[in-house]
């Protein structure tokens, strides 16, 4: 058994990738958790998810006509601030409406929740009148990958690069490179928040993602027991955030859950259901397992089950639904939470839009999320880094037994 797969603890190396992401956050100042549960009228669908594959890499092209549109008179600004509690994404550039070079980088291609992703980049390109070549590390998770790419399109020009960075601290080099050398950088659904990156296209909001899944599985646990978690990778920093809460918060609300362990699945459906397993032989007194890795939480549903603990160990986390259906079916997975993938990614490629063109976008200004619908912008201080600012897509939804299947349909 390698040292990483130990359930009673975490390898040497893990600990200090933790520590050295944990440290990042040590000052800040957490506030109440955000309430933020239930079904929305525009369903808000995940994190990364992920299955095993052979590692390759390949491009998608979507070009389409592009819309004519008048470009504000903003006056062109450099970055994102919120030093001065200013809600307000100021725009990169003052450029007439053209067909723009957007450039789409999952950090992990051809699964379910970053096709998703993709499907909305290729339709807010035929919408929007725009180009997106689409690239990345296909199969697992390959930081060199995702860095020579952005090098790549850093030396062709492209107009935005809209990236998800599984390695934070990894990527940050080349997205300075890519903001210096005039082009916009928008995170998606894993953030850099020590790079120069404009905005952070978020899913929902690091707290209210912690406070929804510690919650579920307090609730199931009845509010006592071990708990363990996994995570994708433990260099995502909102991820490793995201855990951080949780725990501050099963101290504070939950005093009779103890928490057991963390393990990193590299977002493997496999590796994931492993360390379920011996993380269950290594604690007999486990009762819970977190996941907010898209790979991991089936992966775990799948070792409760191999352990035959499927209704004795519970389960939540974040995951595709389709990828959740059979652990719904079989009771193992009662509940957990997502959003929609598809206009997170839509919604990305009108926010390079409007950020290239001389829009500011503020608190409440009107995006558009798919075609013929658009939503108000949350925009929020970054948890991690409070000098950037996140665009907030809304508040995690709880799937379960009674809505599961209606959204497995699509991913």
């Amino acid at each position: 058994m390698d040292n990483e797969h130990k359930p009673d603890s975490v390898s040497e190396e893990i600990k200090t990738i933790a520590d050295r992401v944990v440290s990042r956050r040590a000052f800040i100042t957490k506030g109440s958790l955000l309430v933020a549960m239930g079904v929305t009228a525009v369903p808000t669908l995940l994190s990364g998810c992920s299955t095993t594959a052979a590692t390759t890499t390949g491009a998608t092209t979507a070009t389409t006509a592009a819309v004519d549109t008048t470009a504000s008179t903003a006056a062109t600004t450099v970055t994102t601030a919120a030093a001065a509690g200013e809600l307000t994404v100021k725009a990169f550039k003052n450029e007439p409406m053209k067909r723009f070079k957007f450039a789409g980088q999952p950090h992990i291609r051809d699964v379910p929740y970053f096709n998703a992703v993709e499907e909305g980049w290729k339709t807010a390109a035929t919408d929007l009148g725009v180009d997106v070549e689409i690239n990345g590390p296909s199969g697992e998770v390959n930081t060199a990958v995702q860095v020579q790419q952005i090098d790549a399109w850093t030396l062709q020009g492209v107009d935005c690069i809209v990236v998800s960075a599984a390695d934070a601290e990894a990527l940050t080099p080349s997205i300075n490179k890519a903001v210096e050398a005039g082009i916009l950088v928008i995170t998606l659904d894993s953030d850099a928040p020590s790079s120069k990156r404009q905005v952070f296209d978020l899913q929902a909001s690091a707290d209210a993602l912690a406070e929804a899944q510690i919650d579920s599985l307090a609730r199931q646990m009845g509010e006592e027991g071990e708990w363990a978690f996994i995570v994708g990778n433990l260099t995502q920093a909102e991820k490793m955030y995201e855990f951080e809460a949780m725990k501050a918060r099963a101290t504070e609300k939950y005093p009779k859950m103890k928490f057991a362990s963390i393990q990193e699945c590299k977002d493997d459906v496999q590796k994931a259901a492993d360390l379920a397993q011996q993380l269950i032989v290594g604690n007999p007194n486990l009762t819970g397992i977190i996941s907010n890795s898209g790979a991991g939480l089936p992966g775990t549903c799948q070792g409760i089950e191999a352990a035959g603990k499927s209704g004795t160990v519970k389960v939540t986390g974040l995951t595709a639904p389709s990828s959740a259906q059979s652990f719904i079916d079989s009771g193992t997975l009662v509940e957990y939470f997502l959003w929609d993938p598809r206009y997170l990614g839509y919604r990305s490629i009108a926010l390079g839009i409007n950020l290239l063109t001389g829009k500011d976008v503020v608190n409440g200004s009107m995006l558009p999320i798919w075609t013929g619908k658009e939503d108000t912008a949350q925009v929020a201080a970054n948890v991690v880094n409070p000098a950037l600012l996140d665009v907030v897509l809304g508040p995690p939804l709880k799937l379960d037994k009674s809505n599961n299947a209606e959204y497995a349909k699509f991913i």
